[in-house]
């Protein structure tokens, strides 16, 4: 059977697409989307009729969700310009990794929020191969974002969101990673990494990793990153 691939837009939609169905289970009466970029969470809420409101820290971002109509605005995660309770349900998706105070942001989501918060963040199975090339791959090109001096940090576990939400308040606490073992094409994973090696010296160390990244890629592939989704509900 030949390998089953996906690119890294068609893995981003699946993704959004479960966690908005995870969220969307929980019967929200308003959701607060927290980096909410392109806005697609946004139309998905819109479709089932939910009230949603996004945040983003880069405006240019907000582009297409403006011009879509979406209630969005500039604001920092760090510091949410809305009064306790203010949402019935606050979510971040594959966001808080690119944040300089995580644990900050999750705790204005907690504060925000009147029944519950909703966050994943990326997750690969180490015990796959595949999965650990596409790991070793991540790493590489967040080593050259942060070179270039973006936020772009390890992603966090869910077991870590889980404790920084406890420490938030009493919560019915789930956990669910997914994971389908998709393949990244190659072609696919050297679009990313182009910008990236142009940024490099000509004989900068991180340019000999990727010459061996690559190797590895044609031995084991690389698998697309899954996703772990933490939902906290208030008790009570």
């Amino acid at each position: 059977m030949s390998p089953d691939f996906r690119t890294p837009d068609e893995n981003r939609r699946v993704h959004q697409a479960a966690f908005f169905e995870r969220l969307h289970g929980e019967a929200p009466a308003s959701v607060l989307d927290v980096g909410c970029g392109s806005g697609r969470l946004l139309e998905l809420c819109a479709a089932a009729a939910v009230p949603a409101v996004g945040v983003e820290r880069n405006e240019a971002k907000l582009v297409g969700p403006r011009g879509s109509g979406r209630a969005v605005l500039v604001a920092s995660a760090h510091a949410l310009p809305w009064p306790t309770g203010a949402f019935d349900w606050a979510c971040m998706r594959h966001v808080a990794h690119h944040l300089a105070e995580p644990e900050a942001a999750v705790r204005e989501l907690a504060r925000v929020c009147r029944t519950g918060v909703v966050i994943a963040e990326p997750w690969r199975d180490p015990a796959l191969p595949e999965q650990r090339t596409g790991r070793h791959i991540d790493e590489w090109m967040k080593r050259q974002d942060r070179r270039a001096g973006h936020v772009h940090e390890t992603d966090i576990p869910p077991a870590t969101l889980a404790e920084w939400l406890a420490a938030c308040g009493a919560w019915d606490l789930s956990i669910t990673c997914r994971l389908d073992r998709r393949l990244v094409p190659l072609d696919a994973v050297a679009r990313e990494a182009e910008e990236r090696l142009e940024r490099l010296p000509p004989d900068d160390e991180d340019r000999r990793a990727w010459v061996q990244l690559v190797e590895d890629i044609a031995s084991t592939n690389a698998g697309c990153n899954g996703t772990a989704i933490v939902v906290a509900r208030r008790r009570g």
